[in-house]
């Protein structure tokens, strides 16, 4: 059976439109080992009517500006082909600037390297987490971000997502992670504390599988030929395909 998304909610009669969206599997790996590593997690408010009190990578849906902000902050050829393959350029962009606002917003973290001085100057007035990177001095990292799977929530919920996940290493991160209206709870869980959790769901868990084996062989990680899986169902059953 599919968990509704949306608690209490009634299947539509008809099917709604995925909205885009993008999310962020940030990754802490310890000198401990791999075996020690941890992800970001947060948890969403109870009263939310989406997925309430689950615990979710940072992300959310692609906004009006992001694409525009994105090719002004990061470029307008930041996409890599796996992307490519499924998303126009411009939405491209945009949904990788949505993986990196939505993570600013909802933790506080930046992701990037240092920046020319001259890089603040294209932040567009009206983008709040353009201006954080350029107070911190931060060029956004587009090259820190991977894209790794995407997911489609199921027909049966009223509020869907066509969510692509990035993943990062959290020595790109800058600052400390905290919480946030949108995630009250933010923390680094043990990989396999998460994978074992009730309040993390199973696309985060597949997701979240996907960006450790990726995480474990950098060589297929970077091939521009390497497949990206797409999770969603038809009917009760889930359905993988490669892209």
């Amino acid at each position: 059976m599919i968990d509704q998304p949306v608690p209490g909610a009634s299947a539509p009669a008809e099917p709604v439109t995925p909205r885009p969206a993008a999310s962020l599997v940030l990754l802490r790996t310890p000198k401990a080992g791999p075996e020690r590593a941890e992800v970001l997690m947060g948890r969403r408010p109870e009263t939310a009517r989406f997925m309430p009190g689950v615990f979710v990578f940072p992300g959310g849906a692609l906004d009006p500006g992001d694409s525009a902000h994105g090719a002004a902050l990061i470029g307008r050829d930041a996409a890599p082909p796996h992307l490519l393959r499924t998303a126009q350029a411009d939405e491209a962009v945009g949904l990788i600037w949505s993986a990196l606002r939505e993570t600013w917003e909802e933790t506080g973290l930046l992701i990037g390297a240092a920046a020319a001085a001259a890089a603040a100057s294209a932040t567009p007035p009206d983008c709040p987490a353009g201006a954080a990177y350029a107070e911190a001095g931060l060029a956004p990292g587009r090259e820190a971000l991977h894209y790794i799977a995407r997911a489609v929530t199921p027909p049966i919920s009223p509020i869907r997502f066509d969510t692509r996940f990035f993943m990062a290493d959290a020595e790109r991160a800058h600052g400390e992670a905290a919480a946030s209206g949108e995630l009250p709870e933010v923390l680094w869980v043990p990989v396999g504390e998460a994978l074992a959790s009730s309040k993390v769901r199973g696309v985060s868990k597949f997701v979240l599988r996907r960006a450790l084996e990726l995480a474990a062989e950098p060589a297929l990680l970077r091939a521009p030929e390497r497949p990206v899986p797409r999770y969603t169902y038809e009917g009760d059953a889930r359905v993988v395909t490669d892209e």
